[in-house]
């Protein structure tokens, strides 16, 4: 099917039972339509789709996802695993792709600031008060655009947090629906050297709350410096919308967590989170109040814990993975020049799957190795008749060793 990729998704049948299944798609319709399919085929009934996604937007965190995806790509076939355990997830999620920034809409009257798909998620409500958290790093002068916007504003830092960040650091700004700095957030210009569209850099996240904003800026200022394993102190980069994105879609079904992020100490709620990325991608997250506990758990002081550091760790490869893609379409164009990126990043996030319990983990031995899979098709070494790479793959030698050996033993072997 044109435009397909691999889409995961979390089922539950008529009967109860819950089950992961994979398949090539174009989109969650006809994803769905797939698997019903398949499903009433085998003598079994769909009854909803808990969740779905693109493979390489990893939203199904299972840890048989990687080999789902795998045997859907080599197969090409629909792939249906048995019971699976409903995570509670306490988050709702509204996400928006392919959004189109603001021009420079000249000769436009009256001016959008903002693009319409996110006019309700931003500004809907007027009882709730919209905050931009802004990274200064991105945003040149900051101080200076955020005092003449006329917009009540204040930095995250405090103290000597201040003077070792300076302007580069975080500002919480209480956003208005027609102010220009809000336009400047939506806007992408042409051969814009001196940064008044500021899309492509990605900025800001935003937070609604009713809160004020002294209130608001004192509640994160709790997740901006943390204490690491060594329990010494680092930054906390959330103000990132694609790191924000993948750390709230890490923790949506931890409720110590989720409480962490949307509720003061005193109970107040922050209503929304939201993220947009330069690439059109935007996701809202709400406190589904209906799914906490009560009484509540214990909440301890807010730490960076190895839970926490999981979907980060995850975003951070993603990103790696999506750099290699590019690379490799821009190296060999006669293998993955007509495959979609999606498609190849899917294909090295396999490669690095396979890879990762052989100890093979450097950036450019895997990217070799994605290569050799685009050449060869993912396995090849189980088609080397004497057993030598497979052999290599299970030496006790280091990864590095063991890619050194593996790349020697296949130059020598010639193409499979």
């Amino acid at each position: 099917m044109p435009g397909s990729e691999i889409w995961l998704g979390r089922l539950r049948l008529t009967d109860g039972e819950v089950v992961l299944a994979g398949a090539m798609a174009p989109n969650r319709e006809a994803f769905e339509k797939t698997v019903a399919t398949e499903l009433s085929r085998r003598f079994f009934e769909l009854q909803t789709i808990l969740e779905a996604s693109p493979f390489h937007l990893a939203v199904i965190d299972e840890f048989s996802s990687e080999d789902i995806a795998l045997e859907v790509l080599q197969k090409s076939a629909v792939v249906i695993r048995g019971s699976a355990t409903v995570m509670r997830k306490l988050l709702e999620v509204e996400r928006l792709e392919g959004l189109v920034p603001l021009d420079g809409q000249f000769g436009v009257y009256p001016m959008r600031h903002v693009p319409e798909r996110l006019e309700d998620l931003l500004f809907g409500k007027s009882c709730w008060v919209t905050y931009a958290v802004l990274d200064g790093a991105k945003i040149n002068d900051l101080p200076t655009v955020l005092e003449t916007s006329g917009l009540t504003h204040a930095s995250l830092l405090a103290g000597a947090s201040t003077e070792t960040y300076g302007v580069a650091g975080p500002w919480i700004v209480e956003l208005e629906r027609d102010n220009l700095l809000t336009r400047r957030l939506f806007t992408q210009l042409p051969s814009d050297n001196i940064g008044l569209g500021l899309w492509n850099v990605a900025p800001a996240v935003f937070f609604r709350s009713e809160m004020g904003l002294a209130k608001m800026r004192h509640h994160l200022r709790r997740f901006l410096r943390v204490r690491n394993r060594d329990g010494a102190w680092s930054m906390f980069r959330f103000y990132d919308p694609e790191v924000l994105n993948a750390y709230l879609t890490g923790i949506g079904d931890w409720e110590v967590r989720v409480r962490h992020w949307f509720e003061t100490v005193d109970g107040t709620r922050i209503e929304r989170i939201i993220t947009v990325d330069r690439d059109g991608q935007a996701a809202a997250f709400a406190l589904d109040p209906r799914k906490l506990s009560d009484p509540p758990p214990p909440r301890p002081a807010f730490a960076l814990t190895d839970r926490d550091r999981a979907p980060l760790k995850a975003y951070v490869r993603r990103r790696t993975i999506r750099a290699m893609a590019r690379d490799l379409q821009g190296l060999l164009p006669e293998v993955f020049g007509d495959q979609s990126s999606q498609h190849v990043e899917q294909s090295v996030h396999l490669t690095a799957a396979r890879l990762a319990p052989f100890g093979i983990t450097h950036a450019g031995d895997l990217l070799k190795f994605a290569a050799w899979d685009g050449l060869y098709g993912h396995g090849f070494e189980d088609r080397d008749p004497t057993g030598r790479l497979v052999s290599i793959l299970h030496s006790e030698n280091d990864g590095r060793s063991k890619f050194a050996g593996f790349e020697a033993a296949l130059i020598e072997k010639g193409p499979l």
